[in-house]
């Protein structure tokens, strides 16, 4: 029911898993190797914040009362549900994270 804020930038991690059901998940990303999130949230809000320097592609899956807002730039509509950094291949860090969001707000920072 509370919020979750993890700051990874300077840590080494290779698997992240958090979930909440009405609470604020916030996680800023590694910035170094790579790592795979996976993030769940019924009715909260989940935000993930990629650092200039990493590589990232996301995945969301929303129900229809789940709304997705971009705000990083970096990000490019691969389709529908997928977005990716242009250098992802070529960068230092790289980041996988799959978004599911039943009912609340996504924001891609």
């Amino acid at each position: 029911l509370g919020d979750l804020v993890l700051n990874l930038v300077d840590l080494r991690m290779e698997q992240v898993s958090a979930a909440t059901t009405f609470g604020r998940l916030a996680i800023a990303c590694p910035a170094r190797g790579y790592v795979q999130i996976d993030l769940r949230s019924a009715f909260g809000v989940i935000e993930v914040r990629v650092p200039p320097d990493v590589g990232a592609r996301v995945t969301v899956e929303r129900g229809e009362l789940s709304t997705l807002s971009i705000k990083n730039e970096r990000l490019l509509a691969l389709s529908q549900r997928r977005y990716a950094t242009h250098d992802f291949d070529s960068a230092p860090a790289q980041v996988e994270i799959h978004i599911k969001s039943t009912a609340g707000d996504v924001f891609l920072l």
